[in-house]
């Protein structure tokens, strides 16, 4: 199975090095970074330091789902049977990359698959390793979130995966399209896409016998801001995917968190 890494690049010098060795050191396949306008020397110190990497260098800053879309399809258009989309601040610290890929292989029914994703500063805590979709609160609950890894050869049912390394099968894209460009700059995209996919009969798996660092927050800008781009594209998953009563329910406990946060100062 022929299989591309997309990493998104952003104003990314100050990482985008450590992201890239990592993969060069652990993971052998094609790579594509999507470069979205970056105003600082991203760009030069791939050109200069990666010259295997296929750079795709945008005009206008496309945010996270125009870039990863750019991406997909430039991936596709070179074969590419399966789609690993990967955070600029994620480091590799193992081939994770072979065992997935085999197991999207052996079964068509999976759609979506990554590692446990951990804390960069402790390899050892888990970030993220699996997930919980509540369309009722718009919530979107991690698993295992500040617990202790221990690998372990298994598959683990989830609702969704996270960007910051998530497998995406060709299949999947034929039958569902790529990312929903609305959800712009950032943020639940990857819920979005992750429930689509669960809703057309596919499934979402987390390997817990390899892991990814994660910083996280990279790219997100303020505290504030971060915050409402979350909320405004919580409102727009569940006009997307929610009957009324759902959606009703939905409005009241994403405005009772913006009214929390706006008497407490954060947004």
């Amino acid at each position: 199975m022929k299989v591309g890494i997309i990493i998104l690049s952003w104003n990314s010098a100050e990482r985008i090095e450590d992201c890239l060795n990592s993969v060069r050191k652990y993971l052998d396949c094609y790579i594509y970074v999507v470069d979205n306008n970056s105003e600082d020397n991203s760009v030069e110190i791939i050109s200069k330091n990666f010259p295997e990497v296929n750079l795709i260098k945008l005009p206008v800053n496309h945010g996270y789902c125009g870039g990863c879309n750019v991406g997909i399809k430039k991936a596709i258009e070179d074969n590419c049977e399966a789609i690993f989309l990967l955070n600029d601040d994620a480091i590799v610290v193992e081939d994770f990359l072979t065992p997935i890929k085999d197991l999207m292989q052996s079964d068509n029914e999976i759609g979506i698959i990554g590692p446990v994703i951990v804390e960069a500063k402790n390899e050892e805590i888990i970030q993220f390793g699996g997930g919980k979709i509540n369309k009722w609160t718009a919530s979107f609950k991690a698993y295992n979130k500040g617990k202790k890894y221990q690998k372990q050869e298994s598959l683990s049912d989830t609702d969704y995966v996270i960007g910051a390394g998530m497998m995406i099968s060709k299949i999947l894209i034929d039958k569902i399209g790529y990312f929903d460009e609305e959800y712009y700059p950032a943020y639940v995209e990857e819920i979005d896409f992750c429930y689509r996919a669960k809703k057309s009969g596919f499934a979402l798996k987390i390997y817990n016998g390899a892991r990814l660092k994660h910083i996280g927050e990279a790219s997100r800008g303020s505290y504030g801001t971060g915050f409402t781009r979350v909320f405004k594209n919580k409102f727009l998953f569940s006009i997307k995917h929610c009957n009324p009563l759902e959606f009703s329910v939905a409005c009241f406990f994403i405005c009772s968190r913006i009214l929390i946060y706006k008497l407490i100062g954060r947004i």
